[in-house]
């Protein structure tokens, strides 16, 4: 936490103690205290000084050192003049210990205490600022589960806001958003996005990065990109930003958001390249069958007691006609099917609207022949495979360096946990009736279905997309040794993939 040192003036007491000959000052306690509230979302500070030590002055006579001796007349215009110039005296001292005490504290980097939230103060002087919640949208795709074959870096993240402060001006907030739109140039606001895909360990980064000083990532999915509302990342961005934009030792904080759908819906990329062009990309991607079976069984268990429609009826796009992932519904989508689809196993065709392949060629149409937008971005992509944040597995072994390389960190990130198997977390007996075992054999229809789409993502990845300068893997090759059995049935080998 910041330790500052803070001021106030202490001793309410008047000066009338200088009819008896005495002056009463007041002085400020010089020891450090953690003077701040720590405020997650991002509210401001709250002052909590020690109390205040205050000290007397006293005329004391000649004689008894109790005594005070009477005056005559001229000691007595001598002491209404010393009145007079004490009580100048301390005015003035008064006033000078307040313009101290507002230097001491920019002098350390503490921001003044920022105005309630939603105020039109705190929103830069009357934008339009919608209310929402800190933690995670009101309309969220319920995605921010930790994934049962990941480490435990789920527990609640220290918010890495704690020990940042501002000590740059930004512009009003009202210069940037006015009427529910971006006005102003944001691009500055965000420094990377975890954006996909769902239940391949995006919660894991969410919460490993919040361990960092240097990072700072909302607990919680911000889908405010993919419901095409950029203004929604702004309002609750900013007022965090102004706060608190630096480490103890003046190193700048990367902020960051989580939502494990942006490349797949209509709207998110082309506002990120419109607002956030210099954005870097986190990208995790799973084996296609694996990825299936967790999203599906997330799905099963958490709607209950809706149902999920039988797997061979998920094959294909999640909604016929559209290409894209809705954005608009989850659990009441009109296909019942909650956003689980084969056909978001193809995670080359999401990635190929990043614009970093040529495309040229009949071979690679082949493997894409999908009706996204495709947009030729600057954006760089930082992709990993789900087994890569398993510190067992060769393939971690410069996970943590790589990806603070990418984010141009300063300081090491923490190392990767033993993979340890979490206890059943599920309490509900008759939801989990509802979960599948990929391998049995009603599902072998769409099982073969997603290997052939493990595949071809596999080959277009390795072959072209690694071909970009602007993407970056840990451990390439090991990388591309792991998407080699995307093209095989897992089942076929349960204890390699832990099924």
């Amino acid at each position: 936490m910041l330790k500052s040192k803070t001021s106030r003036a202490a001793g309410g007491e008047e000066y009338s103690a200088l009819t008896r000959g005495a002056a009463r000052g007041s002085s400020w306690d010089d020891d450090e205290n953690d003077a701040h509230d720590e405020r997650p979302s991002g509210g401001g500070y709250r002052d909590d000084p020690d109390d205040d030590a205050e000290f007397g002055i006293s005329s004391r006579s000649n004689g008894s050192d109790n005594e005070l001796k009477k005056p005559g007349r001229g000691s007595r215009s001598l002491s209404c003049l010393s009145a007079t110039v004490l009580l100048l005296v301390g005015i003035a001292a008064g006033m000078a210990l307040e313009v101290h005490r507002r230097r001491s504290a920019f002098s350390v980097g503490v921001a003044p205490p920022l105005p309630p939230s939603g105020s039109s103060e705190a929103n830069g002087g009357g934008a339009d600022v919608e209310k929402e919640n800190t933690n995670k949208e009101d309309d969220a795709d319920d995605d921010d589960v930790a994934d049962d074959d990941n480490p435990s870096y789920d527990e609640e993240p220290d918010d890495a806001s704690s020990n940042l402060t501002s000590v740059e001006p930004l512009p009003p907030l009202s210069s940037l958003v006015r009427g529910g739109q971006i006005t102003g140039d944001v691009s500055w606001l965000l420094d990377f996005a975890v954006v996909d895909f769902p239940k391949c360990g995006t919660t894991f980064l969410m919460n490993y990065l919040s361990k960092a000083d240097e990072t700072y990532i909302n607990h919680g999915e911000v889908c405010s990109m993919d419901r095409h509302r950029p203004q929604k990342v702004v309002n609750r961005y900013y007022p965090i930003i102004k706060d608190k934009r630096y480490t103890n030792d003046g190193r700048r904080i990367k902020y960051g958001l989580k939502c494990p759908e942006e490349l797949e819906t209509e709207y998110a990329l082309q506002d990120y390249v419109t607002y956030f062009p210099n954005i870097k990309f986190v990208v995790t991607v799973r084996h296609p069958v694996l990825w299936f079976q967790s999203y599906y069984n997330f799905r099963a268990y958490n709607s209950y007691p809706l149902k999920m429609p039988p797997t061979d009826q998920l094959i294909g796009p999640c909604q016929q006609g559209y290409p894209y992932v809705p954005w608009n519904c989850s659990h009441h989508c009109e296909s019942g099917n909650m956003k689980v689809c084969t056909d978001r196993a193809k995670f080359h065709h999401a990635l190929s609207r990043l614009g970093k392949t040529p495309m040229d060629t009949a071979e690679e149409k082949a493997l894409l022949g999908h009706k996204m937008q495709t947009i030729q971005t600057t954006n760089k992509i930082f992709l990993m495979e789900n087994r890569q944040i398993v510190m067992e597995n060769p393939a971690s072994a410069n996970f943590p360096t790589d990806l603070r390389d990418f984010l141009e960190l300063s300081t090491d990130l923490a190392p990767l946990k033993h993979f340890e198997k979490k206890p059943d977390r599920y309490s509900n007996t008759e939801a989990l009736k509802e979960k599948i075992d990929i391998c049995e054999p009603q599902h072998a229809k769409a099982r073969a279905v997603l290997v052939e789409h493990g595949r071809d993502a596999a080959k277009w990845i390795t072959e072209y997309f690694l071909e970009s300068p602007d993407v970056t893997v840990t451990s390439r090759e090991r990388f591309v040794e792991l998407l080699s059995d995307w093209g095989t049935d897992p089942c076929d080998d349960r204890e390699k993939f832990r099924l």
